[in-house]
């Protein structure tokens, strides 16, 4: 398995699937591959190594491929999309979505060369792909070309700690985290995909509507061709009616879920779509 992101969709799959093979699966050895940049291991009992080969870099098949070989790999499990040329006698790979070719416009001109340029080749490569949700099965099938037959269909799922508060905690929890006594609640990587803009648009045509509406809680981390979005938003002077936190971490997220009004969920496109499924946990 090769991992390489800290934060975000991809890193959280990763992290929970290696935690779920190290509990059910004591017969095969298992080597969880992750960049010189990481800061930290996934690992507790699997066997661990270090890759220089940058992520994303224009030559990362060939060189991760070379790189991989003094592992002696009999399968590879790439978690994010695109594998390498070799590396092993079989290779699974993950893709997620389609949201580059249905969206392009969504990503910067360097991902869009690593993702579009590569995913068709990435599809044929792999002996099998592993994929969130049916609806991106049948992108699979539709847009590349993928025989039903080599996709597996992994539901997501939200992890135990996702459940609802107890009433006499809410209070304890609101403080805490310096939350409103209601809100309107936004879970995401903060990039164009997820519509905030939309949202944002939304919400002062409710303000003008009802200006006794909750603040909005926009909760994730910076990503990606946000500047536009930050500066529409700006414009719309909403002031604090808009709360911005990005120092949220994953232990705390249960208790953001259960004392919000509603959770919106905005996107242009999404594979699966887990905060939806993580606020229904939480009642």
């Amino acid at each position: 398995m090769i991992y390489h992101r800290p934060n975000g969709g991809i890193s959280t799959y990763t992290r929970r699937l290696v935690a779920a093979l190290e509990r059910l699966d004591h017969d095969h050895r298992y080597t969880v591959l992750h960049s010189r940049r990481g800061r930290e291991s996934v690992v507790t009992r699997f066997r661990h190594g270090v890759v220089w080969t940058p992520a994303h870099h224009r030559l990362e098949r060939i060189a991760l491929a070379a790189e991989l070989a003094r592992f002696r790999l009999d399968v590879l499990h790439t978690t994010d999309f695109i594998p390498p040329w070799r590396g092993a006698r079989r290779h699974i790979a993950s893709i997620h979505d389609l949201t580059f070719l249905h969206y392009p416009q969504f990503l910067t001109a360097e991902s869009r060369r690593y993702y579009n340029d590569q995913i068709v080749w990435a599809a044929r490569h792999a002996d099998h792909i592993l994929t969130i949700s049916v609806a991106s099965k049948q992108d699979l099938i539709s847009m590349l070309n993928v025989p039903p037959e080599k996709i597996t269909v992994q539901l997501l799922a939200a992890e135990p700690h996702f459940r609802p508060l107890p009433p006499e905690r809410r209070d304890q929890h609101r403080v805490a985290l310096n939350l409103p006594e209601r809100y309107v609640l936004f879970v995401g990587t903060l990039e164009p995909r997820k519509n905030i803009g939309g949202l944002i648009e939304a919400y002062r045509f409710l303000l003008d509507q009802l200006p006794d509406a909750p603040p909005v809680v926009i909760v994730g981390q910076l990503g990606w061709l946000f500047a536009e979005t930050r500066a529409r938003i700006e414009a719309l002077q909403l002031g604090d009616r808009v709360i911005w936190r990005d120092d949220i971490d994953n232990d705390a997220l249960p208790a953001l879920y259960a004392l919000a009004d509603t959770l919106v969920l905005p996107s242009f496109y999404e594979g699966f779509g887990l905060p939806a499924l993580e606020a229904m946990a939480c009642g």
